[in-house]
């Protein structure tokens, strides 16, 4: 969600201006301040990064199944489209 609010005000400023990007940042009192000082492998340290590798290093079968249905469920609602 963060992730789109500032790519949204990166784009204010570069079509609109920075004064403009500041104004709307105001306007929706958007002030983030993550719980947790870990958005990057440099601040989160080893110990977080070994076990976030291991994570992402091979989904389990029941992850993968998950994720297969909500795909087909998303795809017969209308809401999109299988993965091929």
């Amino acid at each position: 969600m963060t992730a789109g609010i500032g790519f949204g005000l990166t784009v204010i400023a570069h079509v609109c201006g920075e004064e403009v990007a500041t104004f709307a940042q105001l306007a929706m009192e958007y002030d983030p301040k993550p719980p947790f000082d870990a958005g990057s492998p440099e601040v989160a340290g080893p110990e977080a990064v070994a076990v976030f590798g291991k994570f992402i290093a091979g989904p389990d079968e029941n992850l993968r199944r998950a994720v297969s249905r909500v795909l087909e469920q998303r795809a017969s609602s209308g809401r999109g489209r299988p993965l091929t």
